[in-house]
């Protein structure tokens, strides 16, 4: 049984952050793992060019008071990421822009830390992943002493949750990332991934911002909620799952958990330290209710259980990033929006996730059958 700390944070105040912050990391003895002079990562979540109050990414305030207390003690501190999407301008400037919108890029800086853009350096392969034999990793987080999952408790489309493992696919660079929706795009193909991402990684700490967090339809166009809380471990696996708990969603629906500990990169069973919390039940995606069940079992049947994004012409501004990041060319540039191909769509959801004007909605293959099969899981829920 693994040790997650979780403790009450009621804000973004930077005072307040700091103290539970240093709680968190003390909970977990956070300061074994590291000695004067080494080098720390911080991977943060940023996902695209998304203000901190909108919950896409990790909020900038937990960046620079992580940074602030690794630096205390002597550590030298990087922050770095690749966001989602493939600009027109190239993936480099997505990424500083994500970072300067998010308010990170500002936030590392002022606290001391030096910013990476994953996307500008250089990158080596790591072999021995299940799903994908090679990994590209930036290089900066294989020269990284240790490396820390800075994650947002969101839930997602795709794998729905999203905490410190989805989090390390951030370390792929660039365009690469489409690529590994291409190479594996079933759902359980797609985690195992995610899963050999996580092992390159070499994460030993994460810590999650859950202060604001999302549900619905995320990581990017659910709703905010208030859930107050900063968890820490040195298990990232328990820390998905106790977030999981948290959240009111089983760990078990969560492949990447799964799949995490069947192949020991860490336990599932976690014990809660700090705070006593509550559990308060998140608004799981709507693709989310079946997406693990057809992705388990094959058949005409389950596959009209899928969904494939609408875009709405009112909001579409037509920037056509859903176009230059679909892994597999299923949305075409057109006039007023972008068209779909809908036999070429594997139903990786990047469109939806990283579309920042939320015009993309994802709409379910037979409407009816999927409405029934939500109907007989929300029952099952309200008998238990």
């Amino acid at each position: 049984m693994s040790l997650v700390s979780v403790r009450r944070c009621p804000d973004y105040k930077q005072e307040r952050i700091d103290r539970v912050i240093s709680a968190c990391l003390a909970d977990v003895k956070a300061e074994e793992l590291f000695q004067p002079g080494d080098t720390v990562l911080l991977k943060a979540n940023i996902l695209g060019a998304r203000q901190p109050e909108e919950a896409v990414t990790t909020h900038p305030e937990i960046i620079a008071a992580l940074a602030r207390w690794f630096l205390r003690r002597g550590a030298k501190v990087l922050v770095g990421d690749s966001s989602g999407g493939v600009a027109r301008s190239g993936a480099r400037g997505n990424t500083d822009r994500a970072m300067e919108i998010s308010g990170i890029a500002a936030a590392a800086t002022g606290a001391g830390a030096t910013l990476v853009n994953f996307d500008a350096g250089t990158s080596t392969f790591v072999f021995g992943g299940l799903e994908w034999e090679k990994v590209l990793v930036a290089q900066p987080v294989l020269d990284a002493d240790l490396v820390v999952s800075v994650p947002k408790l969101k839930t997602h489309g795709l794998t729905l949750m999203t905490a410190g493992i989805k989090n390390m696919f951030g370390i792929v660079p660039g365009a690469v990332k489409a690529q590994c929706h291409r190479i594996a795009p079933g759902i359980d193909q797609f985690c195992q991934g995610l899963v050999d991402v996580f092992a390159a990684s070499g994460t030993n700490l994460t810590v999650l911002d859950a202060v604001e967090a999302m549900e619905g339809e995320g990581p990017s166009a659910g709703r905010v909620i208030r859930r107050e809380l900063v968890l820490a471990s040195r298990d990232t696996v328990a820390l998905d799952a106790a977030a999981c708990h948290l959240a009111g969603c089983s760990p078990g629906r969560v492949r990447t958990t799964v799949f995490a500990a069947q192949r020991g990169l860490g336990n599932m069973d976690f014990q809660l330290s700090g705070d006593e919390v509550e559990v308060m039940p998140f608004k799981l995606p709507l693709t989310g209710m079946t997406g693990p069940l057809s992705a388990r079992v094959s058949g005409p049947f389950f596959a009209l259980l899928r969904h494939l994004p609408d875009i709405d012409r009112e909001t579409c501004v037509n920037c056509n990033l859903c176009v230059t990041s679909c892994p597999v060319d299923a949305l075409v540039a057109g006039n007023p929006t972008p068209g779909l191909r809908a036999a070429k769509c594997i139903h990786c959801y990047c469109c939806h996730e990283l579309c920042p004007h939320r015009a993309i909605e994802l709409v379910p293959v037979n409407p009816r059958l999927v409405s029934v099969v939500d109907w007989v899981r929300n029952r099952r829920r309200t008998r238990r």
